[in-house]
């Protein structure tokens, strides 16, 4: 007699192998992503420091025009230099620079990946606003792409309004910062907790209406004793009497009986407590000993990464001291034979000091 939609909700074992999955995705999702952008920082650090010039990310922005930058929700990815693509009055689409992580069926989409959503039927295709896609997915548009400046004109942009969606699924966006993972693990355990909770209250339910029974049936018992003690009848035979002594002590022992069995009603109710308490004990060692794993594994992991970055970089610098050093070489040994000038490395003479 335990909860009636106990067969819908999910087992421990299946909410942690979920959460397991989710943060082994977002956890290799933010190691690449770290990855690329030291390795990014490093090699430009480098090019700076040997004279080489670094190109400006190629999006049409005007020089004078700062970058605009506005937060989205929580939890929504943001798509960055953004543009608008139109199939048909019902088929606008949006393609844009992901800035965040987002989890597609299992696959991770780092950020700086360029990617194009579903249809877009809510929300202003504007800067600085959320839209949802068909399956439910939301995006908040940050920066737009500048156009070029032949297509530019005087007249104001106007803005998009797409009917509202239809009710779907939408796809699970893994939340990048911890915090994020934190409010899943307390909106997990708060969830767990209620599950208890209920089924607890449920045999309290239980026990209460046993124990309800057992003392309408006592007093029943007592009413029609004290009828039969009020009832002025003729003295009874010795028959009479042998059958009454018989029903009292039936009714005595039923009585008996039924107090055993709220007994170990009682009884059976606080060995589940407390098996239940073992079992909530275990679930948490669990927890904290899976938790701890993913902590270890998290920090191998990262340190690991670390190694092979500064690994990388040295192996780059050592390439650009190498070629620096060729280049000068090659630069020293190039003087003209008729003592007019020095050449560089193409053959072109520089000017005479």
């Amino acid at each position: 007699m335990g909860c009636s939609n106990s067969k819908n909700q999910p087992s421990d074992d299946d909410v942690m192998n979920t959460f397991d999955k989710h943060e082994e995705a977002t956890t290799n999702a933010m190691i690449r992503h770290g990855r690329q952008t030291m390795e990014r920082r490093e090699t430009a650090r480098m090019l700076s420091a040997d004279g080489f010039k670094i190109r400006p990310r190629p999006h049409k922005r005007k020089p004078d025009q700062h970058p605009k930058f506005k937060p989205g929700p929580k939890g929504v990815p943001t798509l960055n230099y953004w543009v608008q693509i139109n199939e048909g009055k019902m088929h606008t689409t949006i393609q844009g620079e992901l800035f965040g992580c987002l989890v597609v069926d299992g696959d991770a989409i780092d950020t700086g990946e360029r990617i194009e959503t579903g249809p877009i039927v809510k929300g202003d295709i504007q800067e600085f606003s959320e839209v949802v896609t068909n399956s439910g997915s939301r995006y908040w548009l940050g920066e737009k792409e500048e156009e070029d400046d032949d297509d530019d004109n005087d007249e104001p942009q106007k803005k998009v309004r797409v009917p509202a969606p239809d009710k779907s699924t939408p796809r699970f966006v893994t939340p990048k910062h911890e915090d994020d993972q934190d409010d899943i693990k307390i909106k997990e355990k708060n969830l767990i907790e209620e599950e208890k909770a209920k089924k607890r209250a449920e045999a309290h339910l239980i026990n209460e209406r046993l124990k309800e029974k057992a003392e309408a049936d006592l007093a029943k018992v007592k009413e029609l004793a004290l009828k039969k003690h009020d009832h002025k009848a003729p003295p009874l035979t010795t028959e009479e009497k042998k059958k009454k002594v018989t029903a009292q002590a039936a009714s005595q022992a039923l009585l008996s009986k039924q107090l055993l069995a709220l007994e170990k009603i009682k009884q059976k109710s606080a060995t589940r407590h407390a098996l239940e308490a073992e079992k909530d004990a275990a679930v948490s060692a669990e927890r904290e000993r899976r938790e701890r794993a993913f902590q270890a594994k998290w920090k191998s992991k990262q340190k690991a990464a670390n190694d092979l970055q500064l690994k990388n970089a040295r192996l780059a610098k050592d390439k650009l001291d190498s070629d620096r050093k060729h280049r000068r070489e090659s630069i020293s040994g190039g003087k003209s034979p008729t003592g007019e000038g020095w050449v560089d490395v193409e053959g072109n003479p520089s000017p005479r000091v």
